[in-house]
């Protein structure tokens, strides 16, 4: 089976979407089932505690925030902001997975557990996790090396 995309969900309700051919390794580990009645509703929700990925550098452009033109944005400047609550993988199958990431801390807005690194090649990492960092995840890559990433890089 094959990623067709990924999709980030952002705290401030933005989704970013990343075509299949740009994604490297990624992980999703301990994932957890949950039902919580909010209100007057049922939430069925998955969580995970780690989540980890590689984005090469050829994804990474300039797009306009909800389509509005004067809100010009980086794409790995935005995911890197600290703020992914969901990510959905898309199958070329048409089925997904979809999760929530772990979250840390008293912000609303900003996701202590989310550590992000654009390396010295221009790809970008992304590790949510209580425990693990992009260093702990990928450092043995040689993430800033044309050499080292060729063995996880894209498709």
């Amino acid at each position: 089976m094959k990623i067709k995309s990924v999709e980030f969900a952002l705290e401030n309700c933005e989704v970013l979407s990343i075509d299949g051919k740009y994604i490297g390794n990624f992980q999703v580990r301990d994932l957890k089932k949950h039902i919580t009645k909010h209100y007057n509703s049922i939430m069925h929700m998955t969580t995970c505690e780690l989540f980890s990925i590689a984005i090469s550098r050829e994804a990474n452009k300039e797009y306009n925030a909800f389509d509005v033109e004067e809100w010009k944005h980086n794409l790995f400047e935005r995911l890197s902001a600290r703020d992914i609550c969901s990510v959905d993988l898309i199958y070329e199958d048409g089925t997904k997975d979809e999760f929530y990431v772990d979250w840390v801390g008293e912000s609303e807005y900003k996701n202590e557990a989310q550590d992000s690194y654009v390396s010295k090649l221009g790809d970008l990492y992304i590790v949510i996790s209580k425990e693990q960092t992009v260093k702990t995840c990928f450092g043995n890559w040689n993430i800033d090396d044309e050499n080292g990433t060729s063995h996880m890089m894209f498709r």
